[in-house]
């Protein structure tokens, strides 16, 4: 048997790229959906779509592979992550247990590395993904939908209240019109949580069969909102409209919704929140922490406000079996800002407390929904408890 070759999949490769994944996933299905034509915003015979596709080929057939759609996450104040998002991780039938998944997800990883990405999310077997650093985490708040809002002492009452009461207008379901793209566009790039698009990738992402784009065009303000199936993904707009728009979407059918926890107040997720008859806390994915340095670095202006009354200093170090790959000081001196600092393999700790996890713990450790059960052992109990779990949201219209 010939040797497995590992490599960015190439232009001539795409047709029989496409054959293998319906091979791999469709069961016998013989009218199983292309899927160029379910991910038409991730999967794209484009150079740059290839680069990120890692085959696998044996005697120039390609029987394996593994793509990461680079996405960039804004995650409130600013923050953003560049996250290497997984999907059509394959393997023919006939060569699986061959270690192909192996040699292609860790090609992945090194190219997802070398790309500077902080986190990577996927949907998968946590008994597969997390022996190459995978684990579940991320901290979703996942809404019940009903049309009768509660009164919080905000306005909203049965049916979206006086904050939907003054909105006239009818909420259309978009049908590929320019303008209505460029608004919802222009809404969503306002929204401090979502997924930083362009507006070819939006109009890409609205082709995906299961999605549907209603908005609302009003006097008093527009106001759009992306489902995938009875979810509502992503949003955007002004709150008046917003919430008039849920409302009459929630009085047809019953939906549900995903947001990411966070601190600071918001306006469209407060109407959500309005809607929500029960909530529940659910992991984003399964995440791999690339630089543990790199994401607290991203988000010290929420963790400056987390510590505020913290000082002192700690190493974290990030653990790949025995070897240590990672180790960050983060420190606060007394009246002084908080200082995050990757360290060189020749830095000391000096007199700062250690604390080290696998790489598959910092996930959580970092991300909730709860801490692993390694975090037991922390010794600064009290940085754990105030800095984390960090904000990560990973909405199912950006899954690949």
């Amino acid at each position: 048997m010939s040797s497995l070759t590992i490599g960015s999949a190439l232009p001539a490769d795409w047709d029989e790229l496409m054959d293998a994944l319906l091979g791999a996933f469709s069961g016998g299905w013989l009218n199983h959906p292309p899927f160029d034509a379910l991910y038409p915003d991730a999967l794209v015979p484009t150079p740059e779509c290839l680069r990120d596709i890692i085959v696998a080929k044996r005697g120039g057939r390609i029987v394996g592979g593994v793509q990461f759609v680079r996405q960039r996450l804004r995650l409130g104040g600013g923050t953003e992550l560049l996250n290497g998002g997984v999907g059509q991780v394959f393997c023919i039938p006939e060569e699986r247990k061959g270690g192909v998944m192996t040699a292609t997800l860790g090609a992945a990883i090194a190219a997802m590395e070398t790309a500077g990405c902080h986190v990577s999310l996927l949907g998968g077997d946590r008994q597969r993904y997390r022996r190459f650093g995978w684990e579940n985490a991320g901290q979703m708040r996942h809404y019940a939908l009903t049309a009768r809002a509660i009164d919080d002492g905000g306005g909203a009452g049965r049916g979206g209240g006086a904050a939907a009461g003054g909105i006239c207008g009818t909420p259309r379901r978009w049908h590929h019109d320019a303008a209505t793209l460029d608004r919802f566009h222009a809404a969503l790039d306002a929204r401090p949580f979502g997924v930083a698009r362009s507006r070819d990738q939006l109009a890409a992402t609205l082709r995906r069969p299961g999605t549907a784009l209603w908005t609302l065009d009003a006097a008093d303000g527009f106001a759009g909102i992306l489902l995938a199936g009875n979810t509502v993904s992503e949003y955007g707009g002004q709150p008046a409209a917003f919430a008039a728009l849920l409302a009459n979407l929630v009085g047809r059918n019953g939906l549900s919704a995903d947001i990411a926890g966070h601190d600071g107040p918001d306006p469209l997720d407060a109407v959500l929140w309005r809607h929500a008859a029960t909530f529940a806390v659910h992991q984003a994915g399964m995440v791999r922490v690339f630089r543990v340095g790199a994401i607290l670095e991203a988000f010290r202006p929420l963790l400056e406000r987390r510590l505020c009354e913290w000082q002192g200093e700690v190493v974290f170090a990030v653990c790949d079996g025995d070897a240590v790959c990672e180790r960050v000081l983060v420190r606060r001196p007394g009246g002084g800002r908080l200082r995050v600092q990757t360290l060189a393999a020749s830095d000391g700790a000096g007199t700062a407390r250690v604390e080290a996890f696998s790489r598959a713990e910092w996930a959580p450790l970092l991300f909730g929904p709860f801490p692993p059960p390694a975090a037991a052992r922390v010794q600064d109990e009290r940085f754990v408890r105030l800095a984390f779990p960090l904000p990560l949201l990973w909405p199912p219209t950006a899954h690949v």
